[in-house]
C-alpha cells in the first residue's frame, strides 16, 4: 500500500483530484503483488494441510502412521495413527476418514488395547479386502498381550470394513503360542497369494523360540475373514535372529502377476559381526509361496539392523516390475556412526539383483536415516517414488526426504525435504503413503513426530502433505 501513497498526487484546492499512475509504478506494483503471491504459495508448500495431536501427555501420538485403506467404501483413502503410550502403554489406534475436503478433524474409529503394556497397535494397517465384500479391512497387532500361554505371547486382531467403517470388535484374532513370542509385532498385507480373489495376510512373531522367530501366512476367507490355520509358516535360521520383526508383501517382483512376501531378521549375525541383519524374499507362483527363500540379502556393517524395515517400492522405472526398499538405519562407519542407509533393488523378469540398484545414506552421524521408509507415486507421474525419515537429524528435530522415480530409476538427490518444527520432536519417526485421501488422483504423505510437545509434553503430532505433480507436497492449505 505504500506504493499507492507515493504515486497518487494530493488533490488541488477547489479542483477535483486527478489521478495519474505511471507505467513504471504499475509495473512495480505488479512485481510487488506477484512477489507476495509467490511467497504465500511457497510458504503453503512447506506446511502440512492437516495435523492431529495425541489426547494426553506421554501418548506419543504418531509413533507410527499407516494407510487404513478405504474402510467405508466411499472412494477416499483413510489414515491410521498409533498412540503407544495411551493408557499405561495399553496402546490405541485411531482412523481418520478421507473426503473431498481431506481428512476428518476427529477420528471416525478409535480402539484401545485390552491390557496395560499390551502395545495394541505396535503394528497396524490396511490388508486389502480379505472377505470379498468390497470394503477395505484392517489388522492390528499387540505384541505385549499376555495370554494363558504366557506373558508377551502377543495377539493379532482383524477388523472388517463396511459402509459404516470398521467393525467395533474384531472378526478374527490369533494369539501367540508361547511366552515372549511377541506375535503381531509386525503384520500386514500379503497380496492375493493363492489367486482366489481375496487378500491374504502375513503375521510375524519374532520372539518365537529364543528370538529365532517365525512368520505366518493366512489366506483370506469369505466367511471368517482369515483362515483359522496358517497356510504357510517359515522360521528364522538361528536364535536371536529376530526373524519376522518386519513382514510385508513384496508385490510382483518378476512381472508374472504373482505377489510374494518379504521378511526381515534385523539381528542376524554375519560371520563375527553382531546384529548385521538379513532380508528374505519368497516369490509367489501358481503353487503359492516356497518353503525356502527365493532371494536374500545381508547388511554391510556390525549393528546395522539391515531389514529393520523392508517394503515393496512399486514400479520405480515404469517397466512393470516392483522393486524392494530395505533400511539399515543403524548403518555407520568409523567416522559417522548411525548415519543410516537405505537400499533399493529394482525388480526384473529374473527377480531381484544381487547388489542394490540404488543406495543413499544420511547426512550426518546419529541421524538414523532410514528409520522409516515408504513408497508411492506422490507426483502423479506414473513412476513410484520413495520417502525416507531420519527422526534424529539435527538434535532430534528430524527430517524427511522424497526421492523421485523415473525411466532411469530414482533421483540421485532428494527432490523435497522437510525438517521438524521443534527440537527433539523426532519429525519422521514414521512416514507413510496413505493413499489418495482427497480424491485428486495423487497419493498423499503422512509424517509422525512422536515427541512433539505443542499440546503437552510428548503428546505427539501427525502431519499430512498432499502429493503434487511437481514433486513438492502440500500445494494448498485446507
Amino acid at each position: 500500500m505504500f506504493i499507492l501513497k507515493e504515486i497518487l498526487p494530493m488533490p488541488l484546492k477547489n479542483k477535483k483530484p486527478s489521478i495519474f499512475i505511471s507505467k513504471s509504478a504499475v509495473l512495480l506494483y505488479v512485481v510487488f503483488l506477484l512477489f507476495g503471491v509467490f511467497s504465500y504459495w511457497k510458504l503453503n508448500r512447506e506446511r502440512s494441510v492437516w495435523t492431529a495431536y495425541g489426547e494426553h501427555p506421554g501418548d506419543n501420538f504418531g509413533t507410527k502412521v499407516a494407510p487404513a485403506g478405504d474402510v467405508n467404501g466411499d472412494g477416499y483413502a483413510d489414515l491410521a495413527i498409533w498412540s503407544p503410550g495411551y493408557g499405561e502403554q495399553m496402546g490405541k489406534v485411531y482412523i481418520y476418514s478421507g473426503s473431498a475436503k481431506g481428512l476428518s478433524k476427529t477420528p471416525a474409529w478409535a480402539v484401545a488395547g485390552e491390557q496395560p503394556k499390551a502395545q495394541f497397535g505396535h503394528s497396524f494397517g490396511t490388508v486389502g479386502n480379505v472377505n470379498g465384500d468390497g470394503f477395505g479391512d484392517f489388522i492390528v497387532g499387540a505384541q505385549g498381550f499376555n495370554s494363558p500361554k504366557g506373558k508377551n505371547a502377543g495377539k493379532a486382531y482383524l477388523y472388517l470394513g463396511s459402509p459404516n467403517g470398521l467393525s467395533s470388535t474384531p472378526v478374527w484374532t490369533k494369539t501367540g503360542e508361547q511366552a515372549m513370542e511377541l506375535l503381531g509385532d509386525c503384520s500386514g498385507p500379503a497380496g492375493d497369494i493363492n489367486k482366489d480373489g481375496l487378500a491374504d495376510v502375513v503375521v510375524g512373531a519374532y520372539g518365537y523360540d529364543h528370538f529365532r522367530g517365525r512368520a505366518f501366512l493366512y489366506y483370506g476367507s469369505k466367511t471368517r475373514g482369515l483362515s483359522d490355520k496358517p497356510a504357510w509358516v517359515t522360521y528364522g535360521e538361528d536364535a536371536n535372529d529376530w526373524y519376522g520383526y518386519s513382514v510385508a508383501s513384496c508385490g510382483d517382483i518378476k512381472g508374472d502377476s504373482y505377489p510374494g512376501v518379504v521378511i526381515g531378521a534385523k539381528q542376524h549375525r554375519k560371520d563375527a559381526m553382531e546384529r548385521v541383519g538379513k532380508v528374505y524374499v519368497y516369490y509367489g507362483s501358481k503353487d503359492g509361496l516356497p518353503t525356502k527363500p527365493s532371494w536374500t540379502a545381508v547388511g554391510e556393517t556390525e549393528g546395522e539392523l539391515f531389514g529393520w524395515r523392508a517394503l515393496p517400492t512399486g514400479d520405480i522405472k515404469g517397466d512393470g516390475h516392483n522393486g524392494l526398499i530395505i533400511s539399515g538405519y543403524m548403518y555407520g562407519n568409523t567416522k559417522d556412526h548411525f548415519v543410516g542407509k537405505v537400499y533399493v533393488y529394482y525388480g526384473a523378469k529374473d527377480g531381484l539383483p544381487a547388489e542394490p540398484s540404488w543406495t543413499f545414506q544420511g547426512e550426518n552421524a546419529n541421524s538414523l536415516f532410514g528409520y522409516t521408509i515408504a513408497a508411492g507415486d506422490f507426483t502423479g507421474s506414473g513412476y513410484s517414488d520413495i520417502l525416507v525419515g531420519a527422526p534424529y537429524y539435527n538434535n532430534e528435530r528430524g527430517k524427511v526426504y522424497l526421492f523421485l522415480g523415473g525411466p532411469n530409476g530414482l533421483s540421485k538427490e532428494p527432490a523435497w525435504t522437510k525438517e521438524g518444527e521443534q527440537e527433539r520432536e523426532r519429525f519422521g519417526s514414521y512416514v507413510a503413503n496413505v493413499g489418495d485421501v482427497n480424491g485428486d488422483g495423487i497419493q498423499d504423505i503422512a509424517v509422525g513426530a512422536l515427541n512433539n510437545s505443542e499440546m503437552g509434553k510428548e503428546n505427539g503430532k501427525v502431519y499430512l502433505f498432499y502429493g503434487h505433480k511437481n514433486g513438492m507436497p502440500s500445494p494448498t492449505l485446507p
